[in-house]
């Protein structure tokens, strides 16, 4: 007789992987244990799948952490919590970024018997406090990334640097009742205020379950193929980001990649550098990566060649609109294969696009309601708007007045404060929707949006927004009833491009559309985009509030203008990164006067974000004025073929080398050989060198930004060297680009530095972006960062001006602090001296001090605190390093 034994949640048998189960490892002798039905199943396919990870990639870093590491966590999150007083069914805050930490906190929360609430980090934090009161939380777990919200409940920290293994299990698992309350999942807020919706096991798992039966179906081809790869642009405080980040790679045995949001080229640059297969992500970048990848088209071949080539691809089959637009695939997304859409209804514009450049578009319908599917569709068996067919198990059905209904095991009972479901079980949605002639469902819009003429025709918005964003310069919009009299007039709300006429766009779009649902009011959004949440829609009741301040007066209305003026537009965008007031900024005013170059990478950032494409580099140099910017930004932004090959493959705008032969094998084990039997022995010989406060570096269990006084460019050695051989070869020093621009041998000097010391180029005017592009790559790979603050040498030793870069670097990259103060280098090779002195018959006393190392500064933090204290830490470990030095 042959018993199985298991952790609690895994499957008994041999057999593949289950829909909830795990394969079974079999011992001598094994006791057979029923299957878990709860959520904490995959809590163990974590813990036992040498397969997975999970990784979270935001612009400049990449971090990931292994299945079972992710396992580890969980359980100590659960202690933690548990040593806090949590009991079964109390609701724990989840405050953690989207990635492998937020999967440790919501399987820890679960392991300890609590109820996880993830919460929308884009809330203002009055609201996340008032929603902590609302729901009655019993703790908060956090991560040392995410400023304090002051929510007043203990907190439990999870951290990146954690090199723990093995961790006993102190806490009993809960009882396996799928009907208990898993999280409490608060809506968006798209037309309101956002509900609070309590999710169970069973809701969740019977989605789950669906797709997993789907996924057995094709297990034998899984199992030839290499880990397939998702890229996940979703939060996961909402229920999609969840299936698609969080539930579906252990169903899939997939390497699973949490993408911050960032702009098109970047997301473009992250999905390579990833090697994404699958990209699941919201209607609203998808048409911001769409218009990106157009843009390279037209690069590629020419904007009316691009255009003619997506005609003749609509109508062409798979196979050869994917052989048609490969070249464009290879330049920006290498190994993307399909696109997954869903937190809203995707525009029939942006999907023909995806589909006609070969990729396979997968749509779906749900709510959070829903947990969160209701109907998916096939990628080769579906329709241009088409959201699929329903899963097995769930009911829908159309009502009389257009409303889809659902009823099923995925269907929440209640919401917090209120019934979801009628005395049927049916779940009223709120939404418009109809059969087509294949039973896939076609989403209409929302009840509560329908415009209703004084002639008692319906309208709805959705088809007067698609007709309205076909137009030239329109950007976006937002339909909805004028909120003045006389009733039942359509109105529309439009994001245009700056400088772009939006009247004769109305004109033409009211010609596509019948009389009843022609645009008979409008008004131009004074910002670059409307407020939005975090699946990407606009807040409506926002815009319908600032609608209503639009209404005429008894003194009639001002005429509505037709344009934004680029120069607002910039202005207005200065004003928010430097807090000077839009009208006090002149129109010549230079960018290098205004703002630093940090911040003007910045202000592209912006700017990519709001209109999905690069503008050119040059376009923001520092002696360009605001209204040179302006008039470029008014411009539809192109790229040429240089730019797509240096910002999206290399990332090398101002011809910036990346040098990515820097991280190769050879390349690592013959700079580890030169620095330890080369440059170690004959440094330590030079130089009779004081080391304190070593402890503080190797304490760290990751890597950190290393600060320095600067006196010589005999400092680098004297802190590489100052470590053992196995932390100093884990040093990656910057240096400023411009020494190696001036110089006719600097290419030369550049590659062997990267070679000699894996040198990080410092851009110290212009675009920072390749030095935190190469130094976030440094960093992933385990090593630490050598910078120094004043950014020049010292010529007497006295402490120069600190330049906030390096706060914003430890900011960018996530990485703490360590101060380092050095001494003694000065009198070898001074500034201006061309040969080293005082070494030669006798080694010259050198001295150095590394300090406490000062924490990350948070997304949100002023750096201003950071960089005064950090001053102060450099200048006293700089005297003790005069005093062991002997130089007072």
């Amino acid at each position: 007789m042959v018993l199985a034994v298991a952790y609690p949640g895994l499957g008994a048998g041999s057999g593949d992987l289950g829909r909830r189960g795990q394969r079974t490892t079999f011992f001598h002798m094994q006791v057979a244990r029923d299957p878990r039905h709860d959520l904490l199943t995959y809590l163990e396919r974590y813990r036992r799948s040498g397969r997975l990870t999970a990784r979270r990639a935001d612009r400049w870093r990449r971090r990931g952490l292994r299945g079972r590491e992710i396992a580890n966590r969980a359980e100590r999150v659960a202690s933690s919590l548990a040593a806090h007083g949590v009991q079964a069914g109390d609701r724990v805050a989840l405050a953690l970024n989207d990635g492998p930490l937020w999967h440790a906190g919501f399987f820890g929360t679960l392991r300890a018997g609590g109820v996880a609430v993830p919460l929308d980090l884009s809330f203002e934090p009055e609201r996340l406090r008032q929603l902590a009161l609302d729901l009655e939380l019993r703790a908060v777990c956090t991560e040392s990334e995410v400023p304090d919200l002051e929510l007043g409940l203990p907190q439990v920290v999870i951290d990146w640097r954690d090199d723990h293994d093995i961790v006993p299990s102190v806490v009993d698992w809960p009882s396996d009742d799928p009907e208990r309350v898993a999280e409490i999942v608060t809506t968006s807020g798209t037309t309101g205020a956002p509900q609070a919706v309590p999710v169970t096991h069973r809701n969740l798992c019977s989605v789950l379950d669906s797709l997993g039966n789907e996924i057995d179906k094709h297990r034998w081809a899984l199992r030839l193929t290499p880990a397939i790869r998702i890229a996940i642009s979703l939060p996961l405080s909402h229920l999609y980001g969840q299936v698609m980040g969080v539930f579906l790679p252990p169903l899939l045995g997939a390497r699973a990649t949490q993408l911050d949001p960032m702009p098109a080229p970047d997301l473009a640059r992250a999905l390579r550098d990833e090697r994404a297969w699958v990209l699941a992500t919201v209607p609203r970048t998808l048409s911001l990566l769409g218009r990106h990848l157009e843009s390279q088209g037209a690069s590629l071949w020419g904007a009316d060649e691009m255009s003619r080539k997506l005609e003749v691809a609509r109508s062409r089959p798979w196979p050869v609109r994917w052989a048609m637009f490969a070249p464009l695939r290879r330049l920006v997304v290498h190994r993307l294969i399909a696109v997954v859409s869903g937190g809203g209804p995707l525009e029939t514009a942006t999907e023909s696009l995806w589909r006609a450049l070969g990729y396979v578009v997968v749509q779906g319908y749900g709510l959070t309601e829903t947990a969160p599917l209701v109907t998916l569709n096939h990628p080769f068996d579906t329709a241009p708007g088409s959201l699929g067919k329903p899963l097995p198990g769930v009911e829908v059905r159309i009502a009389v007045d257009g409303e889809i209904l659902v009823r099923g095991a995925n269907v929440v009972a209640a919401r917090v404060g209120g019934p979801a479901v009628d005395d049927q079980g049916w779940l009223h949605t709120g939404d418009l929707g109809r059969w087509d002639d294949r039973g896939r469902l076609t989403f209409l819009g929302r009840i509560g949006e329908r415009i209703v003429t004084t002639a008692g025709v319906n309208v709805d918005p959705e088809p007067v927004v698609a007709a309205l964003k076909r137009q030239t310069g329109i950007l976006d919009a937002v339909v909805l009833e004028r909120p003045w009299p006389p009733p039942g007039a359509v109105s529309a709300v439009l994001v245009v491009h700056p400088g772009v006429d939006a009247q004769p766009a109305v004109t033409q779009a009211n010609r596509e559309l019948p009389d009843a649902a022609r645009v008979r009011s409008w008004r131009v959004w004074p910002e670059p985009d409307f407020p939005r949440t975090r699946t990407g829609k606009p807040r409506r009741a926002d815009v319908r509030e600032w609608l209503k301040r639009q209404a005429p007066t008894s003194t009639g209305a001002p005429a509505a203008r037709t344009t934004v003026d680029p120069f607002d537009t910039i202005a207005g965008m200065v004003g928010d990164l430097t807090g000077v007031a839009p009208p006090d900024l002149a129109r010549d005013t230079r960018l290098e006067d205004a703002l630093s170059s940090l911040d003007r990478v910045e202000l592209m950032t912006q700017v990519e974000m709001a209109y999905g494409a690069m503008v050119a580099d040059d376009v923001f140099a520092g002696d360009a004025t605001l209204a040179e910017v302006a008039e470029a930004i008014a411009s539809e932004p192109a790229e040429s073929a240089h730019a797509v090959e240096d910002h999206v493959l290399e990332r090398e705008s101002l011809d910036v080398p990346f040098a990515r032969w820097r991280f190769s094998p050879p390349v690592r084990v013959a700079r580890a050989t030169l620095q330890t039997l080369i440059m170690r022995p004959a440094w330590h010989t030079l130089f009779d060198l004081d080391v304190g406060g070593r402890e503080h570096v190797s304490a760290l269990p990751g890597p950190a930004l290393i600060a320095s006084n600067h006196l010589s460019i005999l400092d680098p050695g004297t802190v590489l060297f100052a470590l053992p051989a196995r932390a100093s070869t884990r040093i990656a020093p910057a240096a400023m680009w411009g020494h190696f621009t001036a110089s006719r041998a600097g290419w030369l000097q550049y590659r062997s530095a990267v070679f000699g010391l894996n040198l990080v180029p410092l851009v110290q005017s212009g675009d920072w972006r390749p030095t935190l592009s190469i130094a976030g790559a440094v960093v992933d790979r385990g090593s630490s960062v050598l910078i120094y603050p004043e950014g020049e040498r010292s010529p007497d030793g006295e402490l120069l001006e600190f330049r906030r870069g390096v706060a914003v670097m430890a900011q960018e990259l996530h990485l703490p602090i360590v101060p380092c103060g050095i001494a003694g280098t000065l009198a070898v090779l001074p500034r201006g001296a061309r040969w080293a002195r005082n070494c030669w018959l006798r080694s010259a006393p050198v001295a150095i001090r590394f300090g406490e190392p000062l924490p990350a500064p948070g997304s949100d933090n002023d750096l201003q605190p950071t960089m005064t204290e950090l001053v102060n830490r450099i200048a006293a470990l700089r005297s003790d390093a005069l005093r062991a030095a002997g130089r007072n």
